[in-house]
Order: C-alpha cells, then structure tokens, then sequence
C-alpha cells in the first residue's frame, strides 16, 4: 500500500497522476483540511471545478473564498470545514469494494478506543440521528475509487446548510471533537485498516 498524504490545494492534481498510470498496490490517500471545501461529485478537469447555481448558494461560496473541488465518485455533496478528514483509495480491482467495511471498521473502532455508539445508515454513519462520516464511490477508466469524509468539527453543519441548498436527510451533523476523537489516531486505525484490507487480513 502507497501512502499519500495531500492537501486541499493539491488534492485533485495527486490523484489524477494515480488515475492515469498503472498502479501494482492500493493507493491510500489523505487530507486534513486547511480550509473550508466544497466538493461536487463529478470528476472535472482539475483546476476547472464548477458548482451549480441551482445546487449551490454561490453568493456565500465566492464571498468566502470557498474552496471548490471535484473527485470521480457518485453521491451527495461534500462539504469540508478546518480539520476534517478526506481518505482517497485507489485500486485496480474493480470488483472490490471498500466503504462497507471502512464504515464497519470505524464503528467499532470508536466504540472501543472512544465508546461512541455510532450506526450505519447506507453510505453515511451516524451518531444520535446527526451525520459524521459520508462515504462514496466511483470508477475512472480502470480505475476504483472510495472515498471517506470524516466530520471532526461542529462547525460544519452551519457550513452545509449554508452552502447546500438541498434539504439533508439526516437530523443535522456533528463532529467528532465532541467526543475528544484524536484526528491522527482515526487516520492511522483506517490505514491500518486498508493495509489489511489490501491483503485481505480481515
């Protein structure tokens, strides 16, 4: 397994050298945001992402100098505060899947070392009906891409009803720093996690 470690300024140029090579390991990627994002899930040329203005207030977008990104995977918006987290996994095997059990892993991961009690509801895991994690999927040329966004503070539930204009489905979000969550061990336990998923250790 290769690890990469990128930023929101440079996130989507990493991932697209990945996208458009041959690739003999499972790819790990990893952000912590240094600024607020907004990402749309379709997979623009880098540099040229675009939001839609029925999708999007733009008015709060551009006058905050949001960030605005786009990764290859199928699913609602992303919307990422300071400190949040952002995993990327690339694989040629376009049969195997790796939210699931990334989901199922972190739950029981928070439970042990945290004592949080978390469900999964589809793509998303929840806390008391509030949203913290939201996973997607997707595939570019040969390629299988998951990703995972992880909520670490409160502040992005003001973020997201900001900028999103679509209602959520859930009863809000919350971030892990509520619980004391250290940011560096939830990055280290998922690729733990993935170096044994890559070799099917499970």
């Amino acid at each position: 397994m290769k690890i990469v470690e990128s930023n929101l300024l440079n996130v989507v140029y990493d991932l697209e050298s990945y996208l458009n090579k041959p690739i003999n390991q499972t790819i790990f990627g990893y952000i912590v945001g240094d600024r607020v994002a907004v990402w749309d899930p379709v997979w623009f040329i880098p540099g040229k992402e675009e939001l839609l203005e029925e999708r999007y207030n733009m008015d709060f977008v551009d006058k905050n100098l949001i960030l605005k990104r786009s990764i290859p995977v199928r699913g609602g918006t992303i919307v990422s505060a300071l400190g949040d987290i952002g995993i990327l996994i690339v694989d040629d095997d376009v049969m195997n899947m790796w939210c699931q059990p990334a989901m199922e892993f972190l739950q029981q991961y928070l439970a042990e070392h945290y004592a949080i009690k978390s469900e999964i509801d589809g793509n998303d895991m929840l806390i008391g009906r509030k949203k913290f994690v939201g996973t997607a999927s997707g595939f570019y040329k040969d390629k299988h891409i998951h990703a995972m966004f992880v909520s670490m503070y409160e502040y992005t539930d003001y973020l997201i009803r900001k900028i999103c204009k679509k209602e959520p489905t859930h009863d809000g979000f919350v971030g892990l720093n509520k619980y004391k969550v250290c940011t560096k061990s939830v990055i280290t336990a998922m690729m733990n996690f993935t170096k044994r998923w890559e070799e099917r250790k499970l």
